[in-house]
């Protein structure tokens, strides 16, 4: 199909198009009686009953280059008509894909604010989880204006960081084990340990809200998500954990989608026990989970995701808009990456 309309563009065609219309205007013009007195013009003339006539070189020269100079014509304009059309959807798509316009200049405020949160943390690192929450507020703030389009007066938008455990399940603490029976289930959780190579852990002091304004989000209870980098564990959930293992921004525009994306690593009473986490957890209806860039050991790696979230499905619109604001936010979670060695 690429091939097809790359030719019906081409100059070539259109130069040989020329020549069909050409060719059927000079036989038209020279030989008109002889035109007139064959088929099809005969018939329409004198009638289907007709012995005049009949359907001779230079009826078909003519008739042949007409229709050929006319399909010819309407396939390109066909072609030009849809180019045209896709033209549009991209600049639409720009359009609505970039920023509104009061974001910018809370952009600019809110970036030089996180700059000074990172050097609040360094010379008070004993406050570093306060500094975070600050940098997260200023990403809920811009998550709010950026989706203003697509939010209503009762969506609440909430971020938090999952910090990545770099090291096996086994060497886990039991309080962080049981952060992970919250969603997986206790019955559940020696299978879903056994296939886990690290895990992604958060709780109230690494989350606020917009309602909060920088103060611990309470309403966040302790969670832990495993995660595992091998191809042939199929463990992963949406949202941080892909995020974390392919190093890439992950966009759930529903919650929902988790039951038709289940990992086929984790058992089916584990399936069970995620869905009724997630159908009881209507803070996070839809998010977006944007690895966070760090040392560990002496290795710049992911250290941990940020979450942005809303309790409403559709969060940023699409997810074209959703990875652009992703892009943007970047800066944010470089900042966010160096202030949370000193929490952890």
């Amino acid at each position: 199909m690429r091939i097809l309309r790359w030719v019906i563009r081409s100059p070539i065609l259109a130069g040989v198009n020329v020549v069909f219309g050409v060719v059927a205007g000079l036989v038209g013009a020279t030989f008109h009686d002889e035109l007139v007195d064959s088929v099809p013009l005969v018939w329409l003339i004198h009638g289907f009953d007709t012995e005049l006539g009949g359907l001779n070189t230079t009826a078909i020269v003519f008739w042949g280059s007409l229709f050929l100079f006319a399909g010819i014509w309407a396939l390109r304009e066909y072609v030009a008509a849809a180019d045209r059309r896709r033209e549009v959807r991209r600049i639409e798509l720009q359009v609505y894909s970039g920023p509104p316009p009061e974001f910018l200049n809370d952009y600019d405020r809110l970036y030089k604010q996180s700059v000074r949160m990172q050097a609040l943390a360094n010379k008070h690192p004993d406050k570093a989880d306060e500094y975070l929450r600050w940098v997260l507020d200023a990403v809920i703030r811009l998550a709010a204006l950026w989706d203003s389009e697509t939010s209503g007066g009762s969506v609440l938008y909430r971020a938090n960081v999952m910090v990545a455990g770099h090291r096996p399940m086994n060497d886990w603490d039991d309080a962080y084990v049981q952060y992970g029976h919250r969603c997986y289930g206790e019955d559940a959780w020696g299978a879903v340990q056994a296939n886990a190579e690290g895990g992604l852990y958060v709780d109230s002091k690494l989350a606020t809200s917009h309602e909060a304004d920088g103060a611990p989000d309470e309403d966040v209870s302790p969670l832990l998500l495993i995660y595992s980098q091998q191809n042939n564990r199929d463990v992963n959930l949406i949202g941080a954990p892909e995020a974390f293992v392919r190093k890439t921004t992950q966009y759930v525009p529903d919650t929902a989608d988790i039951y038709e994306r289940f990992p086929k690593g984790l058992s089916e009473t584990c399936q069970n026990m995620v869905r009724a986490y997630v159908s009881g957890d209507q803070k996070a209806r839809s998010l977006l989970a944007i690895p966070i860039p760090g040392e560990y050991e002496n290795k710049y790696q992911v250290t941990g995701i940020l979450n942005v979230y809303r309790n409403s499905a559709g969060i940023m619109g699409s997810q074209a808009r959703a990875i652009n604001f992703s892009r943007l936010i970047a800066p944010f979670a470089l900042i966010l990456g160096r202030i949370l060695p000193k929490v952890v």
